[in-house]
């Protein structure tokens, strides 16, 4: 009786392990390879636009993108267009707090995922600051030009 109960109980731990398995398994048939989140930036600022995308995913299925730090916070839906490719323009939180966060895309069962930054300072892109540095330039061209000509002015006035 007490080799009955012991293999009775071996079999069922098999049959479990099994059972694991399979499921285990089948998730990774569904997903299919490893997929990768894709951001135009890893360092963000609070209240920043950035847009997420992906590839090689499930045409016509629903795509909900969240951050997660301490708990998830949901930022928006895209559709996968006919090629298998989804891109969201994303905002993030305004009252987020400062560190690593992952953004997190949700593809029916299969998650993917991509780290980001969150800091508190602001990076001005160069094309932000080519107006400033065309207009001290012409200012600056502007002011030497108007110095000559008055000390050629005053030169005239003297002779």
């Amino acid at each position: 009786m007490g080799m009955r109960k012991k293999t009775l109980k071996y079999s069922l731990c098999c049959l479990i392990l099994v059972l694991f398995f399979c499921v285990y398994m089948s998730r990774i048939a569904y997903c299919g390879e490893a997929k990768e989140l894709i951001t135009n930036t890893t360092k963000v600022s609070p209240g920043e636009t950035i847009r997420v995308s992906g590839d090689n995913l499930t045409p016509g299925t629903e795509i909900k993108v969240y951050i997660h730090s301490n708990y998830g916070i949901f930022l928006g839906t895209g559709i996968v267009d006919p090629r298998g490719y989804f891109s969201l323009s994303i905002t993030i939180p305004p009252d987020i707090s400062v560190g690593e966060h992952i953004i997190r895309a949700v593809e029916k069962e299969c998650v993917f995922t991509k780290t980001i930054i969150v800091t508190r300072e602001t990076s001005t892109p160069i094309y932000l600051k080519a107006p400033i540095l065309i207009s001290t330039f012409f200012g600056t061209a502007f002011y030497i030009v108007g110095a000559i000509l008055l000390l050629k002015n005053r030169k005239e006035r003297r002779l």
